[in-house]
This record gives C-alpha cells, structure tokens and sequence, in this order.
C-alpha cells in the first residue's frame, strides 16, 4: 500500500515537472453573491497571483453532482492552472466550495496548506440576489422571491423544480445559508489562521482597506495599480425571447452541452453572449417584512457564526 502510495506521488511530482503545473494555494469558497467575483477580480490584476480561468472550477463538491459547471476530472482541473508561472499565490474562487459537504475535506486533501478566504453576506440579501440571479440563468421560473421560498418543502421532495433547473439544490435558498455549519467545516479542518472571513457589508464601506487585509492574508505586497469596480451585477437579457428560451433549456441539455464543450470554450462563448445582449438592471427591493421573517428565522445561525469566530456578524450580516 505504501509503495502504491509513493508510486503515485511520484508520478505527480513527475508530471507537475514537466508540464509546469502548479497547485492552487489558497481557495475563496463562497459563498455565493457575497463578493466573490470582485474579490477574484481584484486578485486576478496582482502581479504575483494567479487565478484559474475559468474562476469557478467547482472540482472540490462531488457531492454537487447537478450543476453543469462542475469540473469532474483531475487532469481537466489542472488545465485551468497551466499557465502560472512564477506566481507567489495560484487561486480559484468557486462559490459552491462552502455549500458543499465535502469540499473542505478534498481541498485539504488536495493542498494540504492552503488558506481559505470565506466571504459573507447579510442573509436575507444574499437570498434575494441569489433568486434574481438564478432567474436569469433560468435555474428558477418562479418570479416571485417570497413563492419560491415558500416552495422549499415541496423541492425538497424533487417538486414545483423548474424545467430549466440546471441546479436543483441551489433552489433551496435558506439551505444555501447556514454559514455556522458551512463554516465550522472549514474551522474543524484548517488551521484557524490560515482561514479569512470577510463580509461584502464591509467591502462596499471600505473595499481597498478590506482588499490590504486579503493581501496581507496571501503574504502578498500592496498593489493599488487597479480599478475596484462592481462585478457580477444584476443581470437580464434584453430580449424576453432570449430570457425564455434560456429558462427553457433543460439542465440535463446544459449539462450536455458542458460535457462536449471545454469549459473554457464554454465560459467564453458565453461571455460574449452576455457582453452583447445583457442588461444590468436594479433588483426590486427586498420587502421589509419579508426581510425581518428571515433575519428572525436566522437568528440563531448568526449567534453560532459569532460564537465560532468570535466576532459579532450582527452589524454587517443583519
């Protein structure tokens, strides 16, 4: 066993010599619509980081098995890589990596001292950014934000789940968002100092003095040569016809479709789709009442989160 073991690393040592491949050491793991595509961004213009093209591989959740994104092979993973050279930090930023129940486990597994940046948002929020998001990809049909949170128990039994839904579990929005559990997976495996909180309330208050602490976390030099721009924006296709068509496809054609597609192919292709026919629009706000239910009914998930971190989340995730 052990020979099969060193045969094995062997081999790997062997074949990262000869095509260059480096291995990611540090992760942003999510969660979703909390910043992480800034953050990945902003990365992405230091001179001595690195970050995978695509941004979200989505490799570590093989627990994830629907989402049509997802990354299923080691030596496809290591092509999103192959092009760092002489980087100090290599990274990728997939959102799902903190929904998973498995990720923490294979990315330690994986690169065994790698740091971890967790990126938070006020729930309540983040759910509502989530549906329009998913609205727009056509992972949900439902229009309304408050219906398809009362939807929940019935998707939990595989019903009311969109024709189009390429991620079935992302449906179950307060699920998405149990931060203390989420979390604590990564706090029970890493060592706590190689793990960041961060919480987008305070990127928009101050996003250069959050972007330093992220610097000096990867033990980088300071770098201001960049733009902080919005990235990830709300978005809708200009045409309703397009829209529709999108929420028509059924996941099982997207998943496909990535299947016979490089994922960089397909990440382009669409891009460029969305560069022509994509609108930013303004998100209706969230109802006030509806905002008060779900910051009461995860109270309590706020509390842990602030036990388990030592630090008070109320101000920035409430």
């Amino acid at each position: 066993m052990l020979r099969i073991a060193t045969e094995r690393f062997a081999s790997i040592v062997n074949l990262e010599e000869k095509t260059g491949f480096k291995k990611p050491n540090f992760f942003i793991v999510g969660a979703p619509k909390c910043g992480t595509t800034s953050m990945y961004y902003y990365l992405k213009q230091h001179p001595d980081v690195f970050m995978s093209v695509p941004k979200e591989p989505l490799y570590f959740c093989k627990d994830l098995t629907n989402h049509y994104l997802r990354t299923k092979s080691e030596d496809e993973y290591r092509t999103f890589f192959a092009e760092a050279r002489g980087h100090k930090r290599i990274g990728e930023a997939s959102t799902w990596y903190l929904y998973s129940k498995q990720a923490a486990r294979e990315i330690k597994k994986f690169a065994p001292e790698a740091r971890i940046i967790i990126m938070l948002r006020s729930i309540p929020e983040a759910m509502h950014s989530l549906h329009s998001q998913y609205l727009f990809l056509g992972n949900e049909s439902v229009e309304d934000f408050e219906e398809a949170l009362a939807l929940e128990p019935l998707r939990r039994q595989g019903k009311k789940i969109p024709g189009g839904a390429y991620f079935p579990e992302g449906l179950l929005y307060s699920q998405v968002y149990r931060y203390y559990e989420q979390v604590k997976r990564y706090v029970d495996i890493f060592d706590r100092e190689k793990i960041l909180v961060l919480t987008l309330d305070q990127m928009k208050k101050d996003v250069e003095a959050v972007y330093r602490r992220v610097l000096d976390f990867l033990d980088l030099e300071e770098y201001s040569d960049l733009g902080f721009r919005r990235y990830n924006a709300n978005g809708r296709f200009e045409s309703e016809l397009i829209q529709e068509s999108i929420r028509r496809v059924s996941g099982r054609v997207k998943g496909s479709i990535r299947d016979m597609v490089p994922v960089k192919h397909f990440m382009k292709a669409w891009r460029k789709l969305e560069s022509g026919l994509v609108k930013n629009f303004e998100r209706p706000p969230l109802d006030e009442n509806l905002r008060r239910r779900i910051n009461e009914e995860t109270r309590e998930e706020i509390e842990k989160l602030s036990e388990l971190l030592q630090h008070d989340f109320y101000s920035s995730l409430g």
